[in-house]
């Protein structure tokens, strides 16, 4: 499907204004499903090195 002007493509004879949204939308959730885990992974990364940083500290309080 080949569009004459860039208007034309943007419009696609009326249907425009159904699939450009739908192309957002897509967009969104696909973004959405990249950067996610990615956050989440770093997220339970800090937790964890948290975690050996407090255990670290309280075997060295018991030590005492």
């Amino acid at each position: 499907m080949f569009f004459s002007s860039l208007n034309d493509l943007l419009h696609m004879a009326g249907h425009g204004v159904f699939v450009w949204p739908a192309y957002g939308l897509a967009t969104l959730i696909v973004m959405a499903l990249l950067v996610l885990p990615q956050r989440q992974y770093r997220r339970g990364l800090d937790e964890a090195s948290s975690a050996r940083a407090w255990a670290a500290t309280d075997s060295v309080k018991g030590d005492r």
